[in-house]
């Protein structure tokens, strides 16, 4: 999520408070009256006090009820097999995850690829999607008002789906070394959220460190100490979030123990950034110096409107490559960073898995208020950016105009 969705969100969650929380919390104190004159009235059936309840309550309210309860219904059942894994499309069939707490920075979730028939290790295919199960659904639910309004169920399937990953697993070592890409969240993300999109960006290759922020801006997450933090975006400035970000970012370059566990080639290390993770990105390569300078940047949505757009065009005058892709409503806002290809019929939340997570009739739908998911097929635009990602990282940086040539979905711009 970018702070552009903000307004949208909290009209979501005014409209859920009066449309279904309101009238169930209306009903419920009716009830509870009722249950009271039961007290004082024993020969009032329940079914009596049922209908009484409903008949007293004003017309708008008896006619939102069989929404509200529809909805309810609806949305569970909805939820039911999702979220949908799609079919990895790169050269590995399997992909590892490992958890990594970065000395000075933050926590990330690494993905990388796996060498097929690699010998199995005990839970290996166990991974979860949300690493730390209802505390980062729920994160996420607060983020939308979907927990405040009784409705965190919406997402609550997420906290024991499965990342698709093997978790620990040991590295691919048919290459000596594997490109390096450490990618920062959007504002209200965290590391999880895009699990599939990294996963599928592993399978071509690359080593991707996922970070999750501790600047106040991660939907949750946990501090070093074991602490959780959730979401706190008034804790830091948002000067002061993006210096965080950027100084959570080297910490990443500098670790050593990304590199001593996975066959990292340290002269193709990629910064990356969805959203307001684009400006992060964009500041750690301009306060980078000697070994910590990347090979090239690979954004997704750059939030440039967040005070960003004077350090892409440093990062640019620095020389360094940078790659961007633009969603429907980014093109159409003249969003442009480095070599920049748009990306036809992707929204903002096809950056993350957010397509995935229900239904595509469900985040269709809910596209009408919020950018979830774009009109074209959400696995075929992850299998596009994730192997565009890859020729653009395994050539260290180089081709950028013709990454896209015989990609259907994209637009250089």
């Amino acid at each position: 999520a970018s702070p552009c969705l903000v307004a949208p969100l909290l009209y979501i969650k005014s409209y859920f408070w009066w449309i279904v929380r309101c009238p169930l919390m209306h009903l419920t104190a009716t009830s509870r009256s009722c249950a009271i004159a039961r007290v004082a009235q024993p020969c009032m059936t329940s079914r009596s006090d049922f209908i009484s309840t409903l008949l007293s309550l004003p017309l708008g309210l008896r006619l939102v009820l069989p929404f509200a309860a529809a909805f309810r219904t609806g949305a569970a059942i909805a939820v039911i097999n999702q979220p949908r894994m799609p079919q990895l499309k790169g050269p590995y069939t399997s992909v590892g995850v490992r958890l990594i707490e970065i000395p000075g920075g933050s926590r990330a979730k690494v993905f990388y690829p796996v060498s097929s028939g690699a010998e199995p290790v005990a839970d290996l295919n166990n991974a979860p999607y949300c690493t730390d199960g209802r505390k980062t659904s729920d994160g996420m639910a607060s983020l939308v008002g979907f927990r405040q309004l009784g409705l965190s169920f919406l997402l609550a399937h997420l906290a024991d789906a499965s990342a698709g990953c093997q978790l620990n697993a040991p590295p691919a070592l048919d290459h000596e070394q594997l490109p390096l890409l450490i990618y920062s969240h959007g504002f209200g993300g965290n590391m999880d959220m895009a699990t599939f999109f990294m996963r599928q960006i592993a399978s071509f290759g690359i080593i991707v460190a996922a970070l999750e922020h501790r600047d106040g801006t991660a939907s949750y997450t946990v501090l070093a100490d074991g602490t959780g933090q959730a979401f706190s975006p008034r804790m830091l400035s948002g000067a002061d979030q993006l210096e965080q970000r950027a100084s959570e970012i080297l910490a990443a370059v500098r670790a050593r123990i990304i590199r001593d566990e996975l066959p990292v080639d340290a002269s193709r290390v990629f910064f990356g950034g969805h959203s307001y993770g684009g400006p992060a990105a964009l500041l750690a390569a301009s306060q980078a110096v000697g070994a910590t300078k990347p090979a090239g940047l690979l954004l997704h949505d750059p939030a440039l409107g967040m005070g960003s757009a004077s350090l892409a065009r440093r990062v640019d005058e620095m020389g360094y490559p940078l790659l961007s892709f633009t969603s429907d409503e980014y093109d159409r806002a003249g969003v442009v960073c480095g070599t920049t290809y748009h990306v036809d019929g992707c929204y903002h939340g096809n950056f993350v898995d957010a397509p995935l997570w229900a239904p595509l009739w469900v985040m269709r739908s809910l596209s009408i208020i919020i950018p979830a998911a774009g009109p074209s097929e959400p696995a075929m635009l992850h299998a596009t950016l994730a192997r565009t990602a890859a020729l653009f990282m395994q050539s260290g940086g180089k081709e950028l105009r013709w990454l896209g040539q015989h990609e259907p979905y994209l637009q250089l711009r």
